[in-house]
């Protein structure tokens, strides 16, 4: 959450002079991974692929609330799937290539049994 900055932006109760809610970046975040299991299923892959389906059409909650949600769905004892969902306010195609990224290089340090060490923040791009 320290290194992407944009997921750290929530939209305030405070409205500007004309009427549109501000921004903040908070200091921190709270991450939760809602976790599902649907291998005992009749037909996991169906139910899981339904399940973040129905998840993507749900609304973020504005209101000083993350706006990205994080998914793991067992599907078999081998077989998950991390979902990943971001609010088109924080995040563009670009960004989020550069989370995944970020995210597949802690899982293969973790793969490998490497310590990970989280890099400073990218830079924002009035700073480029």
């Amino acid at each position: 959450m320290q290194k992407h900055d944009a997921l750290r932006l929530v939209l305030t109760d405070t409205l500007d002079e004309d009427g549109v809610p501000m921004q903040q970046f908070l200091p921190q975040v709270p991450v939760a991974v809602e976790m599902r299991d649907f291998s005992q299923a009749e037909n996991p892959e169906t139910a899981a692929l339904a399940w973040m389906q129905a998840r993507f059409i749900t609304p973020f909650d504005l209101q000083g609330k993350p706006l990205f949600r994080y998914g793991l769905i067992k599907v078999t004892a081998e077989h998950y799937y991390f979902s990943l969902q971001y609010h088109h306010l924080i995040v563009d195609g670009f960004a989020i290539a550069l989370i995944n990224q970020s995210l597949a290089a802690i899982y293969t340090d973790l793969l490998h049994n490497k310590a990970i060490y989280l890099d400073s923040p990218i830079p924002k791009l009035c700073e480029i």
